[in-house]
C-alpha cells in the first residue's frame, strides 16, 4: 500500500500579535540567549525549524535544506501556505557559512535541529541570539511540543505557540479515539539503500513521536539493533527484522526506490509483506514524518491512523 499524501497539506492559521516582555533570556545546552526584543529577522539553521516559525506567522530570512542538494523542496507542501507570498534564502545542509548568515542579519537564530558544535554556536552567538536544545535534551531530542513553545516565547507569542500544541494534542486525541485498535500494536519504520543495507529507526528519533502518541511501540528486536541512537544501519540479509511488527511503514524517495527494495531476495516471504501490512511513504510524506512538526503532524494525523488501523485491526 502506497501512501501518497498529496493535497491534504491544508495550512492552519495562527493568531497574531506580541505577548511576552522583552528582553527576555531563553537558556539552552550552550548557555542562555538574551533577545532584546521582538525578533524581526529571524534564520531558521535547524534543518526543521522552520515549520514552528512558520506556523506562528513568522517567515524566516533564511531556512537550511533537510538534505543536502535539495533546495528545490525548501518549502514543503504543509509550509507553502505559510509563506507569504515569500521566498526565504537556502542555506546549504552541509555548510554554515559564517559571512553568508551574517550578511543576512538576522536578529534570532534558531537552531534547535542544526548539530551545531560548541565552535559554531561560539561564533554565531555574535551574530545573533542563538537558541537551541536544551542542557538535558539528546540531540534532535527535543519534542515537537517543546520546540514549538520555545520558538513562541523567543518571538514574543507564547499564548500563540500553546493554542497550536493544543490543537494538535485535540486532535492526536481525537484519533486516538477514533482508531483505538492501533493502540498496543507494533510497528517498524525503515527505508530502503544500496541494496546491500537499509535503515531502521527506533524510539529515540521524531519520527517515533506520532506512533507512540497514537499508542503503538517499537519491537525490542529492534531496540536491540539500535540501541540509544535514532537509527541503525544494518544489512539487508536481515530483512527479517521487518517480521518482529504488526506493521512496517517504509520510507522511500520514489518508486523505483521501493521496487528496487521488495525485488531483493527474501521480501516476498516476510510474513508482514504477505500479509499486506506495510505502508509505503513517498517523499513529501517521509518528509513529513521526518520534520514531526506542529505543522506536518496534523495532515499525517488525518491520513496515517486509518491507513494503520486498516492493517493492524484486519
Amino acid at each position: 500500500m502506497i501512501l501518497v499524501l498529496a493535497g491534504v497539506f491544508a495550512g492552519c492559521g495562527a493568531p497574531t500579535g506580541d505577548d511576552d516582555g522583552f528582553p527576555l533570556t531563553i537558556a539552552h545546552r550552550f548557555g542562555e540567549a538574551r533577545i532584546p526584543a521582538v525578533p524581526e529577522r529571524v534564520l531558521s539553521l535547524g534543518r526543521t525549524d522552520q515549520d514552528a516559525i512558520l506556523a506562528l506567522g513568522v517567515v524566516p530570512v533564511a531556512v537550511r535544506e533537510f538534505a543536502d542538494n535539495n533546495s528545490s523542496v525548501a518549502a514543503w507542501p504543509w509550509t507553502t501556505t505559510k509563506l507569504q507570498g515569500k521566498q526565504p534564502a537556502v542555506l546549504r545542509q552541509s555548510d554554515i557559512n559564517p559571512a553568508l548568515i551574517a550578511g543576512l542579519r538576522p536578529d534570532l537564530i534558531v537552531a534547535f535541529s542544526a548539530d551545531l558544535t560548541r565552535e559554531q554556536y561560539e561564533w554565531l552567538s555574535k551574530i545573533a541570539p542563538v537558541i537551541t536544545q536544551p542542557a538535558d535534551s539528546a540531540e534532535h531530542g527535543s519534542s515537537w511540543r517543546e520546540v514549538t513553545k520555545t520558538i513562541g516565547r523567543a518571538l514574543g507569542k507564547t499564548a500563540e505557540a500553546t493554542k497550536l500544541v493544543e490543537a494538535v494534542d485535540t486532535k492526536i486525541s481525537a484519533v486516538k479515539s477514533r482508531y483505538p485498535g492501533i493502540e498496543g500494536k507494533s510497528v517498524v519504520l525503515a527505508q530502503p539503500g544500496d541494496g546491500s543495507h537499509y535503515l531502521i529507526w527506533g524510539s529515540h528519533d521524531p519520527r517515533a513521536w506520532i506512533f507512540e502518541s497514537l499508542g503503538m511501540r517499537f519491537p525490542a528486536e529492534i531496540g536491540s539493533v539500535v540501541g540509544n541512537s535514532p537509527s541503525a544501519t544494518v544489512g539487508t540479509e536481515r530483512l527479517e527484522l521487518l517480521d518482529s511488527a504488526d506493521a512496517v511503514v517504509l520510507l522511500t524517495s520514489d518508486t523505483a526506490q521501493f521496487n528496487a527494495f521488495r525485488s531483493l531476495p527474501g521480501y516476498s516471504a516476510l510474513s508482514v509483506v504477505q500479509r499486506k501490512d506495510v505502508l509505503v511513504f513517498d517523499e513529501d510524506p517521509s518528509a513529513a514524518l521526518a520534520f514531526s512538526s506542529v505543522l506536518s503532524l496534523p495532515p499525517l494525523l488525518g491520513i496515517l491512523p486509518e491507513e494503520l488501523a486498516s492493517m493492524v485491526t484486519e
